[in-house]
């Protein structure tokens, strides 16, 4: 069987591609920093984050001809063209995908009518799933993360009572608070990968707790979250599921 992959909305078989995987890293670079101290054996450790992901691959394809191929080649050109990252999938990696852009030049050669190129694509450090979601129940919710890593959660809540403030906490005591004169009827919406604030779909960043509010991830596993006061919305959670 052969495997090939998609990226900005395509999949590789469109151009008749064979894949083959030279480089796809099991764990990127990670910024750790050392420092070494003179009259002190080994080195003080400041651990950093993982930095992006390079994928690698070889791809080759068959053409009738000469002028085929250079058309295919032109086609080729401008489907791996993207302004921004796009999403970038393998078929030998069902449910998961990676957001990248191509990182280098792509040099070109041929042997008749056989094709031969490599790709580099420059990711973001995690692989993604879909996107889960869970209505809390009682003002409470069970939360399991799937992915492999801590991934941000997004809130959305539709206000059922008037309140002057809402607020979600975490099992570790972390919470974000938003104040706010919230009528019934009123949605507020908290992002924690973009750390926007939305009240009525108008950015509200005024109404954010900045000095006690701590925009917290879910931890993989079991996570459990509250909404306090209770009884005044109906809150639905969603996150992506990270992966090393």
């Amino acid at each position: 069987m052969s495997y090939g992959f998609s990226f900005n909305g395509r999949h590789s078989k469109d151009f008749g591609i064979i894949m083959r995987s030279t480089n796809r890293q099991l764990l990127p670079l990670i910024n750790d920093q050392y420092i070494d101290v003179q009259g002190r054996s080994g080195s003080y450790l400041f651990p950093g984050e993982i930095q992006d992901r390079e994928i690698q691959l070889d791809c080759a394809f068959m053409s009738k001809d000469l002028p085929d191929m250079r058309k295919i080649v032109h086609n080729i050109a401008v489907w791996l063209y993207t302004h921004d990252k796009a999403i970038l999938s393998f078929d030998d990696e069902p449910g998961v995908y990676y957001r990248g852009k191509i990182a280098s030049q792509i040099d070109f050669d041929h042997i008749a009518t056989l094709g031969q190129f490599s790709l580099v694509f420059r990711c973001d450090p995690f692989a993604y799933g879909a996107e889960e979601s869970l209505f809390f129940t009682n003002d409470a919710a069970v939360i399991i993360n799937h992915g492999t890593a801590e991934t941000p959660p997004r809130f959305k809540a539709i206000f059922t009572a008037a309140a002057d403030e809402w607020k979600v906490v975490n099992q570790d005591g972390y919470f974000i608070r938003i104040e706010h004169d919230f009528q019934e009827g009123d949605t507020l919406e908290v992002n924690c990968i973009t750390g926007g604030i939305y009240v009525n779909d108008a950015r509200k960043m005024d109404a954010l707790d900045w000095q006690h509010s701590i925009f917290f991830p879910l931890r993989v596993g079991a996570n459990t979250l509250e909404i306090m006061p209770k009884n005044i919305c109906n809150t639905q959670v969603f996150w992506i599921p990270r992966y090393y």
